[in-house]
């Protein structure tokens, strides 16, 4: 049976929290691992045409469905190229939030890691995993998460997006080319003992720890509720990292634009 890092502990009110906040965008401080002396506004990015230009070269690559033309310089796979295809609904991409991007990163890399602890993942593929992670958490690959917020599936298009875009980096970063799926796969590999809703979910609360935790300790965090099967929020509890009031506010969606990440610096 597959183990999952969810928020089954959260009640329903906290659930919709996490959500809101990761499409509402906790956070806007810059790319590092401390936490910052301001809180600069929430804005997202500017909008900007990221997708490849139509008519260019193209690499083949195959779902369940089909074969389908996948644009040669993407990172993303066939799945997101169908999602660019079916859900052009609000025409904002998820690229806009960079912090929700660094916080995919971060839950793969915590999957990752575990899966190679209990021997289901090779050291060899970890080790690309974890380059691939960090270059994301950096912002190296931003405008390869293009599917659009509003889509059909649960997020399965936004979380297939960073399956593929973590798998071909890195597998040009080891000497292959995208889509030779032999060392590392979006689903077998990226995608190990997880799913969807779980992740997806996860992800939203990770966005806003990460900029009070940084991002070893959220990876930590997020590794050890996969491995325990609890929730990371009650992880972070048993932990005492941060009271249940901090939690909860870190969470609430009517303060999330004006929180002081520094009122919640963990104790040394």
């Amino acid at each position: 049976m597959s183990r999952k890092i969810g928020m089954n502990s959260l009640p329903d009110g906290t659930r919709v929290a996490a959500f809101a906040m990761a499409v509402a965008l906790t956070s806007a401080c810059s790319r590092q691992n401390t936490v910052q002396t301001t809180s600069p506004p929430v804005t997202a990015q500017p909008r900007v045409n990221t997708r490849p230009a139509a008519g260019g070269p193209t690499r083949v690559e195959k779902d369940l469905l089909d074969e389908k033309q996948v644009p040669a310089e993407a990172y993303y796979g066939v799945q997101t190229e169908r999602a660019l295809e079916n859900f052009q609904i609000s025409g904002v991409e998820i690229n806009r939030y960079p912090e929700f991007i660094q916080a995919w990163a971060i839950v793969k890399l915590a999957a990752a890691r575990d899966n190679t602890d209990v021997g289901a993942t090779n050291k060899q593929t970890l080790d690309a995993i974890e380059r691939v992670a960090q270059a994301v958490m950096k912002g190296d690959y931003d405008n390869q998460f293009l599917v659009d917020w509003y889509q059909g599936g649960a997020g399965t298009s936004t979380n297939m997006n960073a399956n593929e875009v973590l798998a071909n980096v890195a597998l040009e970063m080891t000497g292959h080319k995208k889509g030779e799926y032999a060392i590392v796969e979006p689903h077998d590999h990226l995608n190990m003992s997880q799913s969807t809703n779980d992740s997806y979910s996860t992800v939203g609360i990770v966005t806003a720890l990460n900029p009070v935790l940084g991002y070893e300790k959220s990876t930590e965090l997020a590794a050890k509720a996969y491995k325990s099967g609890k929730g990371i929020v009650e992880v972070i509890g048993e932990q005492k990292i941060l009271t249940d009031q901090q939690i909860n506010d870190l969470l609430n969606p009517v303060k999330l634009t004006n929180l002081d990440k520094n009122q919640y610096r963990p104790k040394k």
